[in-house]
């Protein structure tokens, strides 16, 4: 698992992955092809997991359209509070939604953190959509309060706590599955206003996971913060005035191999998502998978 520059001690936690283990890593893995997954039943990640709403059967029917378009890998997101509230009963549920993915072919990254759209989660019941309002519903975990609390030196000792046992119980209780491919501990740290001031929980959560040295690879998102800017890479273009990057602060200093999450809105019509994705592919020749942010409307 990797560290940020500088970071680390030596003899204290996993050394940064070198470029030669990222590309023998790499060369272990098949073509990874895969999306941003979250049932239709669901507004947000507190929707999926929380065990009133956790919808298997859904799940179970997406999955198999996934299946049939070819994807063998899938990007999911959890949340500290269900965590909190339902240790036991969220293990099993994800242990749950694991065996359905292995079950139609895909492995899955599980994303713990993530800094986009709105900033003050709360268990329980969630907001009903909003109609034709991308991610209308979406939370940040832990929220935005907890991350300035970091960033200004507030947080309490009890929240902090909280943050440690749930990335690393979740951690320890998948470091060895198979069914997961990689850990994004950070989902695009610094959106919504936090910039810089992400960067504090961004380091500690590596550090956190770093302590349980997981077998597989420790990732943290594209995001716009100074601690990632050096890892941005150059690897094509899906328009002319959109230039496609990622963040490499989490795998291996270039030329590692890449992830390319790809920000493509999909067709309403299978035929229509496969010629997306196929034109889509034929840009990232330099990267290891794709990862499609896909809206898929059935």
């Amino acid at each position: 698992g990797p560290v940020a520059p500088g970071e680390q001690e030596e003899g204290e936690k996993m050394d940064q992955w070198t470029i030669d283990k990222a590309r023998d890593w790499y060369l272990t893995q098949p073509w990874l092809v895969g999306c941003n997954f979250l049932p239709s039943t669901a507004v947000n990640q507190l929707e999926m997991w929380q065990a009133d709403t956790y919808d298997a059967e859904t799940i179970d029917r997406e999955l198999s359209w996934a299946e049939d378009l070819g994807f063998n890998t899938l990007r999911v997101y959890l949340h500290d509070l269900v965590w909190s509230h339902d240790p036991d009963g969220f293990a099993k549920r994800i242990d749950h939604f694991l065996g359905i993915a292995d079950h139609h072919g895909m492995r899955v990254i599980l994303v713990l953190f993530d800094d986009c759209h709105r900033p003050d989660p709360e268990i329980g019941v969630q907001p009903l959509p909003v109609p034709r309002v991308h991610n209308s519903g979406w939370k940040h975990s832990p929220g935005q309060k907890l991350v300035l609390q970091f960033h200004d030196g507030t947080v309490a000792a009890s929240e902090k706590k909280r943050l440690k046992e749930y990335v690393q119980g979740v951690l320890t209780r998948f470091k060895d599955d198979e069914r997961v491919l990689m850990w994004d501990l950070y989902n695009e740290p610094g959106q919504t206003g936090n910039g810089d001031k992400t960067n504090v929980l961004l380091k500690l959560t590596w550090e956190w996971a770093q302590d349980i040295r997981p077998s597989q690879p420790l990732p943290s998102a594209w995001g716009t913060t100074p601690i990632q800017r050096p890892y941005w890479v150059k690897i094509g273009t899906s328009s002319p005035r959109r230039l496609s990057t990622v963040a490499l602060s989490n795998t291996a200093l270039t030329p590692a191999p890449l992830f390319n999450c790809m920000a493509t809105i999909a067709s309403t019509i299978v035929p229509g998502i496969r010629r997306i994705m196929k034109k889509t592919m034929r840009l990232t020749t330099n990267t290891v998978g794709i990862i499609s942010s896909s809206l898929l409307i059935m």
